[in-house]
């Protein structure tokens, strides 16, 4: 793990890429974080509560997959208090602003997957470079 904590630690930006599975991250995204965001190494313990981020990083963008079309969001029972992709992916938005890693490249999000459109990898570098310094 030394390795992965090694690469926040150099990184400026954090592009994470991941499916949404039962509107949340898959368990393997999650044991990730749980094994790479280290007491003392990338965050501290503050007084107020999420200050303590030890990332340099200052930008993060999130790259996700999902069977759910766009059109869906803000709509029927399960969906109609997130209108927005991100409202969804609040946990690891929140990782992020908990690590002070706090200005957000739009998220991209591949909808309706199972059955739809396969111009995704030209659209995610359209959506990185439009929002990118480099």
């Amino acid at each position: 793990m030394d390795r992965e904590v090694g690469k926040l630690m150099w990184a400026d930006t954090i592009i994470y890429i991941t499916p949404i599975m039962w509107f949340n991250m898959p368990a393997p995204m999650v044991k990730w974080l749980g094994e790479v965001l280290l007491y003392e190494k990338t965050f501290v313990i503050t007084e107020e509560y999420g200050e303590g981020g030890q990332l340099p990083a200052d930008k993060f963008m999130i790259v996700t997959t999902s069977n759910m079309k766009a059109s869906d969001l803000g709509k029927g029972f399960v969906l109609k208090k997130s209108p927005h992709i991100d409202d969804v992916l609040q946990p690891l938005i929140m990782t992020n602003s908990y690590l002070s890693i706090r200005d957000q490249i739009p998220t991209f999000h591949a909808g309706n997957v199972i059955a739809g459109d396969t111009k995704y990898p030209r659209k995610i570098n359209l959506t990185f470079q439009e929002n990118s310094t480099l």
